[in-house]
């Protein structure tokens, strides 16, 4: 399926224009009233007139206002109508893109639930080989990272070695304290055999 190429879709426009007849004399006139409020000072006798004058000016620009609204209005409605007709084709699009990404996702779950079971099928195998590294489980071994395409069944299974080898190291060495149950139990929370003997060691001077 060819996908309609953005750059071949014409979309004209004219840019629209303006013309502000009397913008001069009204800029002229509006310089003059300031000008003439600006000297005056207001007192008990003319404050009525100078009511008046405000009250024509604010009045004639309200309704130059009112008019830059509604001429607003106007030019902006074909942009709008545009606007809306781009964010239908967003809506079509969108609407199968979250349908594909729903898939993708499910088909990835998939995926990684299929890889967990073939782990833990090595695990199964490998466990037996052990004494002391079986105290672990599957699941403490696991992180989500092993599950990530980028991490492939091998070089996790190599991971996988390394931490049971390890295990068994340190657990048959902890065996040999007085403590070693003690320390063994904290092994398996932590799987830090520095870790263990610092914690010993504070709690023996404690």
């Amino acid at each position: 399926m060819e996908l309609v190429k953005v750059n071949d879709v014409k979309v004209d426009f004219t840019t629209g224009s303006i013309s502000f007849n009397g913008y001069e004399e009204l800029l002229s006139q509006a310089k003059e009233i300031a000008k003439h409020l600006e000297s005056i000072e207001v007192t008990v006798d003319n404050i009525k007139e100078n009511k008046k004058i405000l009250a024509k000016v604010n009045k004639s620009i309200k309704e130059l206002n009112d008019r830059r609204i509604a001429i607003k209005k106007e030019i902006n409605k074909p942009y709008e109508e545009f606007a809306e007709k781009i964010k239908e084709i967003e809506k079509v699009v969108k609407s199968a893109d979250e349908i594909v990404r729903f898939q993708v996702r499910e088909l990835e779950e998939r995926e990684r639930e299929d890889k967990e079971k073939k782990l833990e099928e090595i695990w199964n195998k490998r466990i037996g080989q052990y004494d002391y590294a079986k105290l672990f489980k599957f699941s403490d071994f696991l992180e989500s990272r092993h599950l990530n395409k980028t991490s492939t069944i091998k070089s996790v299974e190599e991971e996988m070695v390394d931490f049971l080898e390890k295990a068994e190291r340190d657990i048959t060495l902890l065996t040999d304290y007085e403590n070693g149950k003690s320390l063994i139990n904290s092994y398996l929370e932590c799987k830090d055999f520095a870790s263990v003997l610092e914690m010993d060691k504070r709690e023996k001077e404690r």
